[in-house]
């Protein structure tokens, strides 16, 4: 993930060019996708653990 601010088109252009080759790498194999984590939005990861363990509990209290 880039940011680019303003309208400088040179560095835009080479930012999107550097971006879509990374993508590409990735899409290869040759490259792993770096995983970002916002911290304003950490309390969504912990309320989807927690949803997944209810679901199993409830597929699990189903069987009985």
């Amino acid at each position: 993930m880039a940011v680019v601010r303003g309208a400088n088109a040179p560095i835009l252009q080479k930012t999107v060019i550097n971006e879509l080759k990374a993508e590409h790498a990735v899409l290869d194999g040759t490259k792993e996708r770096a995983e970002i984590k916002d911290p304003k939005f950490a309390h969504l990861d912990s309320d989807k653990s927690g949803d997944d363990e209810s679901d199993a509990a409830d597929k699990a209290d189903e069987g009985k």
